[in-house]
């Protein structure tokens, strides 16, 4: 009897599922956050709802809930607002001193305005009006709702870095209301409305990226950054240009551009010698020695991903020129690491769900407060690097203990007028054991935080691709 759908096909889709959003239902999240309720009913008169002249100046107060959880009340000025905050007590290690000896090491309570739980009403400092409501519900401050009155109806956006994943969702609560409503009450009001799947992360899940950054970082003072440098699937030196072994002379000393059989170090280590797309792979291989016993070939890896062969003036110069050969190397890394975990059976790159095309996001918030469309995934292009951050976070919940290979593409500095993909990171977003967001970044040999990052490459473009975690890294050198 024939099967009405072949087993392969159901192995592709099960395969896939790895590479899938986890858009988890907000039946399974599990919140622990601070709850106000008791303290805000307590101040509700003498400060949610006061005038402005009884708030200004006034010193802040500490108030203990029923269960005894301690919240500070305080007033602060913020642009043409004046906000009421009111914040859970959170401990932090205070470090007592004399001279330069260290007596004694102590826990403080301390109240961020940020902190998990932290209740926010801003009001207008000139009117009194309300104008919003910002609540705290993780560990990332950059993650919270923002609650709204739009004329007769209340709304609430949800923020993640900037980026809104929802914006202007309403909801059945007058405004007003909101003052004395538990954020449990909240929850269960929006629990089918907002994505709160994208924002609440399993800290317990991130065990592979966070043994595996220490590993990466003991190696980097061995990296020799040569341009256009690689290992070949048996460790040995080659040039990804040429596809031949790695043995020229050196052209210029000063830019170390070629070297003819890199010196061992003084220690007796080889130096890791290699580009950027040659570090990418150098960390790849390292996943894929354990398993394979080998590495992966470079010829496999410069297969153009992107049609070309038209005539407009990119086509002509590509036959020349490789725009993107980072992109391609990438994609091509990600499908080995994919064809290893399905049992060590290939997939095409564009087969297996590789890529990142996922568009979270509805708005986005400028500097200088305008709010603006979300641009989003472009094809063979991938995201700005402006809402890079916000996109890392909701990776890191939806598909934890996933890495992620970047290729960058900006504009070219041989070739005037032209973007090229040039180069080639390695994000490993991840949530700390406080629960607070972190994502190291490793290119070319060098750590930076997303934030350096981001910040060293404006109007920059960069191409994500998914690679699968793993507890054994066993690299070249």
């Amino acid at each position: 009897m024939k099967n009405s759908f072949p087993l392969k096909r159901i192995l592709v889709l099960v395969l896939a599922a790895f590479f899938a959003l986890a858009h988890a239902s907000a039946d399974y999240i599990k919140l622990s956050v601070p709850d106000s309720t008791e303290v805000r009913r307590t101040v509700l008169d003498s400060w949610i709802r006061a005038p402005l002249s009884q708030l200004n100046g006034r010193p802040s107060e500490v108030y203990s809930d029923s269960q005894e959880n301690l919240f500070q009340v305080r007033s602060e000025r913020e642009g043409q607002s004046t906000v009421v905050v009111v914040t859970p007590s959170t401990l932090l290690k205070v470090t007592h001193m004399v001279g330069n000896t260290v007596v004694d090491v102590v826990d403080e309570p301390s109240f961020n305005r940020s902190s998990c739980g932290a209740w926010l009403l801003y009001r207008n400092r000139f009117t009194g009006e309300a104008e919003k409501i910002v609540i705290y519900f993780t560990d990332s401050p950059e993650v919270y709702l923002q609650i709204r009155p739009d004329g007769k109806k209340t709304v609430v956006d949800m923020m993640v870095y900037g980026s809104y994943l929802s914006r202007g969702v309403p909801i059945t609560i007058p405004f007003a209301n909101l003052y004395t409503t538990t954020f449990q009450t909240l929850f269960n009001l929006t629990r089918k409305s907002l994505p709160w799947g994208y924002v609440v992360p399993d800290k317990n899940q991130y065990a592979n990226i966070t043994a595996l950054i220490p590993e990466i970082r003991s190696r980097t003072q061995k990296v020799t950054y040569v341009e256009d440098a690689a290992y070949n699937e048996k460790g040995v030196l080659y040039s990804i240009t040429t596809g031949e072994p790695f043995d020229r002379e050196i052209e210029d000393e000063a830019l170390n551009y070629w070297l003819k059989n890199p010196p061992e170090e003084d220690n007796g280590e080889k130096p890791i010698t290699v580009g950027a797309p040659g570090f990418a792979k150098w960390f790849v291989d390292g996943l894929l020695r354990p398993i394979l016993g080998k590495c992966t070939k470079i010829s496999d890896l410069v297969v153009p991903t992107v049609k070309g062969g038209g005539i407009s003036k990119r086509d002509v110069m590509g036959q020349e020129w490789n725009f993107t050969l980072n992109l391609d190397w990438d994609r091509h890394l990600a499908e080995k690491v994919y064809s290893v975990h399905a049992g060590n059976r290939f997939f095409t790159w564009d087969k297996c769900g590789v890529d990142v095309t996922d568009n979270f996001f509805v708005s986005t918030l400028t500097e200088d407060g305008r709010v603006l469309p979300a641009v989003g995934y472009i094809k063979n292009v991938g995201y700005g690097t402006d809402t890079l951050k916000s996109l890392l976070y909701v990776l890191a919940v939806t598909e934890p203990d996933t890495i992620f290979l970047g290729a960058i593409q900006q504009p070219s500095a041989v070739k005037a007028d032209e973007m090229v993909f040039n180069s080639t990171a390695i994000f490993l977003p991840y949530f700390r054991a406080n629960g607070k967001f972190d994502c190291v970044v490793f290119q070319s040999g060098k750590e930076l935080t997303l934030e350096q990052f981001v910040k060293n490459s404006p109007n920059v473009h960069v191409h994500l691709e998914r690679i699968k975690s793993s507890p054994d890294f066993d690299p070249i050198n």
